[in-house]
């Protein structure tokens, strides 16, 4: 968001509010968007109720397609003074309870988006395989990754067999730093 389209949408809320409002700067404004807009990212994904946790299909289907994981991923990786800036770290934390890395909060997000969605695992890209792979090598065997590639090599109780050849290539690549397949 530039920083004015955001100052003349806030104008424009304060006009039509009956309430008395303080003054809120770009900056918090645009963090409070980013927020809102991945609260309903989330509730796009995945219904919760009191017990149950389930897939919304074809939602998720639908912000795959429009590269909502995309936009996901970039936010995740804009860097910030984790110390200080207590708004970003709101941020992350939003898709997560708990204090987690960015990457690890990354490999959750993305869990989301694709879990127990069959059809959305087969059209993954190559590029995010590798990036969670890197992200195990880099950062240490971390329990998200590992969930991460498994939402994606079953869901729906199938197996797909795209996606495991995909994850054994590139660890296999990656571990034991073998030619690619076909090259000796």
């Amino acid at each position: 968001m530039d920083g004015a389209s955001g100052e003349n949408e806030h104008k424009k809320t304060e006009e039509g509010s009956s309430k008395p409002q303080k003054h809120e700067s770009t900056s918090s404004y645009n963090y409070r968007v980013v927020k809102e807009i991945l609260i309903r990212l989330s509730k796009l994904c995945v219904q919760e109720s009191a017990s149950v946790r389930k897939s919304r299909k074809q939602q998720q289907r639908l912000l795959r397609n429009m590269g909502a994981h995309a936009v996901v991923l970039e936010l995740l990786q804009i860097p910030y003074e984790k110390a200080e800036d207590t708004k970003m770290q709101e941020i992350m934390r939003l898709m997560n309870s708990c204090r987690i890395s960015v990457q690890i909060l990354e490999a959750v997000t993305m869990q989301h988006i694709f879990m127990n969605n069959f059809q959305l695992c087969s059209e993954i890209n190559e590029r995010v395989v590798q990036h969670f792979v890197h992200c195990i090598e880099t950062h240490g065997r971390n329990v998200q990754y590992i969930k991460f590639l498994q939402t994606i090599v079953k869901a729906e109780g199938k197996f797909i067999k795209k996606c495991q050849d995909m994850v054994m290539a590139e660890v296999t690549t990656t571990y034991f730093h073998l030619p690619p397949s076909g090259v000796l």
